[in-house]
């Protein structure tokens, strides 16, 4: 637990640091690579105690790390192919979007079991077979040893990380709107408030409570 929460700590150093987003990126990139690079020398020789410790771990545990991983690569993605256009990078972020919601189709009836919190093929799941279906194992893309992964911890971590994904690009995309709602109100608009600050402010006050904007739901 220590050794996690000095991880997360450095984590937090890389995001707070004063460096644009791609290289707060790569750098963490090459930071969580780096963790799991020691976490499969770790898997190699350990053994869980319990099935539910091993289920946990790659329920749990790995996709999470992993998931971080997924993340930022796609975001570093995201921001090297982002267009210049206002316009084309809201599509941009949209095409990611629909590639994510085809994704989510895709794997509804797993990430319904994981989204509610089913158990009943966990140790299908999350556990590791001696002799596994390769064609149903996703983290063959990875690796081929059957010590470092279970046939669904790397979809797991994908959930995760669109999970994150999502959030993130529709942040962008609704930043990007009112950018362009302000930009458009300032080119079309030569009317300037002179009056004090305080007055503004009170009669927006006013005017919310008095409901007047979406019968007082905005």
């Amino acid at each position: 637990k220590t050794e996690l929460f000095k991880k997360n700590l450095t984590m937090a150093q890389i995001l707070n640091s004063n460096t644009s987003e791609v290289e707060k990126a790569k750098k963490i990139i090459i930071f969580i690579d780096d963790i799991l690079l020691q976490l499969t020398d770790w898997l190699k020789t350990h053994t869980f105690d319990s099935i539910q410790d091993e289920i946990k771990f790659f329920k749990e545990i790995k996709p999470n790390i992993v998931a971080k991983l997924i993340f930022y690569k796609e975001l570093l993605f995201l921001v090297a192919t982002l267009p210049v256009e206002k316009n084309k990078k809201v599509k941009h972020y949209e095409k990611k979007l629909e590639a994510i919601r085809h994704f989510n189709r895709k794997n509804r009836e797993f990430i319904k079991y994981i989204k509610s919190q089913s158990t009943h093929f966990d140790e299908l799941y999350f556990s590791r077979k001696m002799y596994r279906d390769l064609f149903l194992t996703d983290c063959i893309i990875i690796n081929h040893d059957a010590k470092l992964c279970t046939s669904h911890d790397f979809l797991v971590a994908e959930v995760l990380a669109y999970e994150l994904l999502t959030l993130h690009i529709e942040n962008r995309i609704d930043n990007l709107n009112q950018s362009c709602i302000i930009n458009s109100n300032q080119l079309q608009s030569n009317l300037h408030w002179t009056a004090k600050k305080i007055d503004l402010i009170e009669l927006i006050y006013a005017l919310h409570e008095a409901k007047v904007f979406d019968n007082g739901q905005a």
